[in-house]
């Protein structure tokens, strides 16, 4: 968060974001942040062979 926080600092400032608004965007970046870092841990203490998307599958 602390390498986003001056560029949503200045947008804010810039397009007069309301202070609310502006609380609501930290959080709604930090929970982002944090649920993909959970899920990358898990996939990591997980140690599956490989990672296999959706378009690896073979759909008939």
């Amino acid at each position: 968060m602390k390498n986003q926080l001056d560029d949503l600092l200045e947008n804010a400032s810039r397009n007069n974001v309301s202070y609310f608004d502006f609380l609501h965007t930290l959080v709604l970046r930090e929970t982002e942040a944090r649920q993909a870092n959970l899920l990358s841990k898990r996939m990591k203490s997980a140690r599956l062979p490989y990672m296999k998307t959706i378009q690896r599958f073979n759909l008939v």
